[in-house]
């Protein structure tokens, strides 16, 4: 093919139209309160930003029922606190912690596994974006070329 060849930073992605309106899916039935509050508040940001479609509706609201969970652990957690006593046993008297706070952590690193896939996190945001890595060796060609910045 004659003449220079395309340049690929004018490729535009293809998007819905504009006028298009992307509306989130609606929570599953089976979800906790605190879980479809997630869901409700979470989802329409997500959809917009092309992360949420139906197929995905599921493991999204398993992440918002670790949300529900890591609220509800805490809520317990201002209740009960985060030590007890333990008394008896052969190691005398030792402060032990309550559920809520293994609750809360539990709920916390579920949170933390499934917000990657959606990119709810300045990390996993800028891992899904599609710009592209780049050209690894684009300094180095620079430098022999003798090219400048």
């Amino acid at each position: 093919m004659k003449g220079p060849k395309p340049n690929l930073t004018n490729v535009i992605p293809m998007k819905p139209d504009q006028g298009e309106i992307m509306l989130p899916p609606d929570p599953p039935d089976y979800m906790t309160p605190e879980g479809m509050d997630a869901f409700i508040e979470l989802a329409p940001e997500l959809t917009r930003l092309g992360r949420l479609e139906k197929r995905y509706i599921h493991q999204f609201a398993a992440y918002c029922e670790a949300v529900g969970g890591f609220m509800r652990a805490t809520r317990d957690r201002a209740i009960e606190g985060d030590f007890y006593k333990s008394t008896g046993g052969r190691n005398g008297t030792q402060q032990k912690r309550t559920a809520a706070v293994g609750l809360q952590i539990d709920h916390i690193k579920l949170m933390n596994s499934l917000s990657a896939l959606f990119g709810l996190s300045p990390v996993d945001e800028q891992r899904l974006r599609t710009d592209g890595q780049g050209d690894l060796f684009d300094q180095i060609k620079k430098a022999m070329s003798g090219a400048e910045d």
